[in-house]
């Protein structure tokens, strides 16, 4: 009775205790109600937030732009190739007119004149003899006419005067073209004395020009340098040996940016992707652990099984996951040591089933049993899952022991006939995933309305390896657009060498024009031309003429002396000469006109050749024209490209800014999905923990029942208990000092060896029951407790449901009959009326099939 009083005391103060842990309890729970859903709250805001952001957001826009910059920059660029082809072509046409005007003037005119002075010359030199001949037929005919000695006669020709006077015209001609000739001779020597003095003052700027002209070589071969380097190989700068350039470097550029572009995008969807299954399917294969000491090679742990293969049809992925089984999350380490490191001192999070490889018991079914198995379905139709999968060659062994036992069939029967049969008798699985074991058991049913893990992993698998294959394309193509910005860097430094020194060249070439050894030479040039047009032209006509002149005068001279001497004889020999002469005369009048011909023909090609000459220079300038149009047009659309890159350039800066917040936010997100996870645990402990207080709480309350109904039969029993004195004295007992034991020390040591009885024999009990009893019942059974009360919580749900469908149901039920029924009325009417007027006299309404449903 006493003991009963004392434990009742003790369950009320400890139900108290239980019942302020329970309401502390509480509050902390619905504390971390409100904060799971308020963060829930926050990762949906945040992620539908992100949603439309990716969707009408600011990178959708920008990326519009971005697209609508690079169709206008393509465009562009196409039309700066364009007026480019425009440029090399008149380029090319104007090297060729410049080519063909320059051989115009350096050698077909120049040769054609040369042509036409020695013409010329045979010209005036039979035109010479021409004029002799017919003054000296003029000369014979006035002696053969008797004139000779009259000296007031005139012939037709207007030689006046006698032979005597002839001779003496003809010696003052002589003696004009002697002096003509002296005074030419005189001018050469002048000449060539001031091309001496000439010649020896530009001696003394030979030095200063031969510098310049060596400068002005040394830049121009640095041009030709750089400008072979430029186009890529050796090319003649006149264009006689030009060759098509290469592809528009703009052009090449643009489709690396844009193909950079292109696999960035690609790159985020697979990180996202990669991101989104490594959250959902991935998470349950991570193997996370500390390492056991320090200096601990992580290559010895392989992983999850479920990561380490993979699957060689997608067709395959339900029948291995079954073969598996939970062993996909069994972790593979190399040795059964570091399997006992990892479980000692790994500080596990989770209870894992660890395969060691050395071992590892790989058993595999008989290769004469496949190959019966295949006989008996086809070789199409059963297959060992071993063979389905793909793994690295030193997990073999971990690969047979999960997979070299079972056969993948496609099909029930084929699976029945394999798991079956007496030669083969193994575990069979199906595409379906139904499992037929040789014991007798049949698996299958209902699939999983998730996918397949293994797909999920192949899923995964394949993303990983087109990322890491994209990511090598983006690296390969950032090396190859550097690679083209620093040659394209260095083209436009060499442009702009070229730029400077074609400047310097130009400078240098006013400054050698402008020179004192310009000025002399061009003197000197000047006076050589001179003296050749003397010594060449005028001296050698002169003396053509003084010749002709000295041969008249002979000739007149003799012709004196014969008339004087033999005057009869006289007429004879002047006749035979006239008529010599006439003959000659004749012939040379043929060679005249025959030289007058080419004479005239050589100035007409002259002519002509000047006319081609002067078309060119005008087409010469008219290319130069359309060449500076070009570039003006080059040079506009350069400024509208330079704009659209730069607009292009703050674009994706700002997708680059946004790519980057985008990324913040996903790290949020997994950030506040964790604290989501932890408070998610933590509530559930806090649970259990309430769950197991309550159970307390109530056999508490149970055996303070208990308690009291034994009270009651020991006061009913033993009705002195109820005196005041008996109740006192045991609540004087209660309070006795540890003094007054010493006085029952024989009384204590009887009630300790009964105790100590009692505790062996109760141990010995609990030994033979520990071997019956499952020490996990109770966590079972609290869990089956909290899962029927869910269930009890969500069939009051489901009623509720229930009746609120059942409601609208039949509301709507009533307003549809009404709406039938109403229509029903105005439709017979409407039809009766209608069928009164078509048939006067006749009335006409409409039935119900059924009276109680229209």
């Amino acid at each position: 009775f006493k003991n009963n009083i004392k434990l009742i005391k003790n369950y009320r103060i400890s139900i108290k205790n239980i019942t302020e842990s329970i309401l502390e309890t509480n509050g902390q729970m619905e504390f971390l109600k409100d904060e799971i859903e308020k963060i829930k709250n926050q990762i949906a805001h945040k992620e539908q937030l992100k949603i439309n952001n990716l969707e009408n957001g600011k990178i959708t826009k920008l990326t519009e732009n971005l697209n609508e910059n690079n169709k206008k920059l393509k465009l562009f660029q196409q039309q700066f190739k364009n007026e480019n082809d425009n440029i090399k072509r008149e380029t090319k046409e104007l090297k060729n007119n410049q080519k063909q005007s320059k051989n115009l003037k350096e050698n077909v005119i120049v040769e054609k004149n040369q042509q036409f002075i020695e013409c010329q010359d045979d010209f005036n030199k039979i035109s010479e003899k021409h004029k002799y001949l017919q003054d000296r037929i003029t000369s014979l005919e006035s002696q053969q006419l008797g004139i000779g000695i009259n000296e007031n006669k005139n012939n037709k020709d207007g030689n006046n005067g006698s032979l005597a006077q002839q001779l003496m015209e003809t010696k003052k001609l002589k003696s004009n073209y002697q002096s003509q000739i002296k005074n030419t001779k005189n001018k050469i020597k002048g000449i060539n004395k001031e091309l001496a003095k000439l010649n020896k003052e530009i001696k003394a700027y030979n030095n200063n020009n031969n510098d310049l002209q060596n400068e002005y070589k040394m830049k121009e071969e640095h041009i030709n340098k750089l400008q072979r380097e430029l186009n890529g190989n050796a090319m003649d700068l006149d264009g006689d040996d030009d060759k098509e350039q290469a592809e528009d470097d703009e052009n090449i550029g643009y489709n690396l940016e844009n193909q950079l572009h292109q696999k960035s995008q690609f790159l985020n969807k697979l990180r996202q992707d990669i991101q989104m299954l490594d959250r959902t399917a991935m998470s349950q294969f991570n193997f996370q652990y500390s390492d056991p000491y320090r200096n601990f090679n992580r290559n010895k742990v392989y992983g999850k099984l479920g990561k380490l293969f993979n699957v060689r049809s997608n067709e395959y992925c339900k029948a291995i996951e079954i073969c598996a089984g939970g062993r996909l999350y069994n972790v593979i380490v190399d040795t059964n040591e570091t399997a006992k490191d990892l479980l000692n001192n790994g500080r596990l999070k989770k209870r894992v089933t660890i395969i060691p490889l050395n071992k590892i018991a790989s058993n595999t079914i008989n290769d004469s049993i496949v190959q019966r198995a295949k006989e008996i379905v086809g070789d199409e139709h059963c297959n060992l899952a071993l063979n389905l999968i793909g793994y690295d060659n030193q997990l073999e062994s971990a690969m047979k022991y999960v997979f070299g036992n079972v056969f993948v069939c496609t099909d029930m029967n084929s699976a029945k006939q394999v798991a079956f049969n007496q030669d083969i008798r193994c575990k069979s699985v199906t595409l379906d995933g139904d499992v037929f074991n040789p014991a007798g058991t049949l698996t299958g049913g209902s699939q999983q309305r998730q996918g397949s893990i293994l797909e999920n992993i192949q899923q995964y698998q394949l993303k990983n390896q087109q990322y890491t294959d994209t990511q090598n394309e983006y690296k390969a193509l950032q090396q190859k657009l550097q690679q083209f910005n620093i040659k394209n860097e260095r083209k436009n430094q060499i442009k702009q060498q070229i730029e400077l020194l074609t400047h310097e060249l130009n400078i240098l070439k006013e400054r050698i024009n402008d020179s004192a050894y310009s000025d002399l030479e061009q003197r000197i040039k000047d006076n050589e031309t001179e003296l050749h047009k003397l010594q060449n032209e005028i001296l050698s006509d002169l003396e053509r003429k003084l010749n002709i002149t000295k041969q008249k005068e002979k000739d007149l001279q003799q012709d004196l002396k014969n008339y004087e001497q033999k005057k009869n004889d006289q007429i004879v020999h002047v006749k035979k000469e006239i008529v010599k002469c006439k003959k000659e005369l004749k012939k040379m009048e043929k060679e005249l006109e025959r030289k007058t011909e080419n004479k005239n023909r050589f100035q007409q090609e002259i002519d002509d050749l000047n006319e081609e000459y002067e078309t060119n220079m005008k087409q010469i300038d008219n290319i130069n024209q359309s060449i500076n149009e070009y570039k003006e047009k080059c040079k506009e659309i350069e400024g509208k490209i330079n704009d659209i890159k730069k607009e292009n350039k703050s674009i994706k800066a700002e997708l680059k800014v946004e790519h980057e917040n985008i990324t913040k936010q996903d790290n949020e997100l997994k950030k506040l999905e964790k604290v989501v996870n932890k408070n998610e645990s933590q509530y559930n402990k806090m649970d259990m923990t309430l769950t197991k207080s309550q159970n307390d709480l109530e056999n508490m309350k149970q055996q303070i029942k208990i308690n009291n109904r034994v009270n009651e039969k020991l006061l009913n029993e033993f009705s002195w208990l109820n005196d005041d004195d008996a109740i006192n004295e045991t609540a004087d007992d209660d309070n006795q000092n540890d003094d007054d034991d010493n006085n029952n020390d024989s009384d204590i040591i009887e009630d300790e060896q009964e105790i100590i009885q009692k505790q062996n024999k109760l141990k010995e009990e609990q030994s033979v029951l520990n071997n019956r009893i499952n020490h996990k019942v109770m966590s079972m059974f609290e869990r089956a407790e909290n899962e029927y009360r869910d269930l009890i919580k969500k069939r009051e749900i489901i009623r509720q449901d229930k009746k609120k469908i059942e409601s609208v149901i039949r509301e709507l039920d009533k307003k549809k009959e009404d709406t039938l029924e109403s229509t029903y009325k105005k439709v017979n009417e409407h039809f009766g009326n209608i069928f009164s007027k078509l048939l006067p006299g006749t009335q006409c309404k409409l039935s119900k099939i059924n009276e109680e449903n229209v």
